[in-house]
């Protein structure tokens, strides 16, 4: 104790100690799949969908693939990722939880590709409304953003969905009890189309009773 006095702290931290962290722990999986996702801006976000796999004692089953480049193998500076090796249906690949939370791709077996995979085809259009999906040329670089956006915005069922979860979320009006499972039950069933919409809903009390009654059933 005498010596860890002496020693004392810099900025809050003991020079007379270390922390070791242990590394994340890896697992080996197959991609069954990659969906494109839309975002409420837009954005087209691509997800693999995993045979299921342990890490961390929690099932992994999806991971986040970010944009197209990212599935390329290179990252949002062009520079390569995974050795520049491109993710395709079928890989097998090694996925950690960063942080010991969020899963990854680290990695793809090239030796177990599938004479069969084929590069992904990122797509070009909506796969929700089928409204031209661009790459935006960022002014200030002059390079294309690495997000492809849907241009319907109005016209975009998915964009206007996220955007009514996002408006009712605890970041932003946080309306109690109308949360995204509502929310989509009553945008399909033609109730709330518009922020507005929300405040009526009270007034139309039999239709959202109904709307209710149908989903159970």
């Amino acid at each position: 104790l005498e010596l860890q006095r002496r020693w004392g702290f810099v900025t809050g931290e003991p020079r007379w100690a270390v922390a070791h962290k242990f590394p994340a722990e890896q697992a080996m999986t197959t991609v069954e799949k990659i969906d494109i996702q839309v975002g409420r801006t837009g954005t087209l976000a691509p997800v693999a969908r995993l045979a299921p796999v342990t890490v961390g004692g929690v099932v992994v089953e999806n991971v986040t693939l970010h944009n197209e480049d990212y599935i390329k193998g290179f990252d949002s500076n062009g520079q390569p990722i995974r050795d520049g090796i491109d993710v395709r249906i079928g890989d097998t690949v090694v996925i950690q939880r960063a942080g010991d939370v969020i899963p990854q791709i680290v990695s793809v077996v090239i030796d177990k590709r599938p004479a069969n995979a084929v590069p992904y085809e990122f797509p070009h259009t909506c796969p929700v409304c089928g409204s031209p999906a661009t790459r935006e040329i960022n002014e200030k670089t002059g390079k294309e953003d690495s997000r492809r956006r849907c241009t319907g915005e109005l016209i975009c069922a998915a964009q206007a969905v996220e955007g009514l979860r996002h408006f009712v979320s605890r970041g932003a009006m946080d309306i109690e009890g109308l949360g995204a499972e509502n929310i989509d039950l009553f945008f399909n069933a033609g109730l709330v189309k518009t922020a507005a919409d929300i405040f009526t809903l009270k007034g139309r009390r039999p239709a959202v009773t109904k709307a209710r009654a149908e989903r159970r059933e």
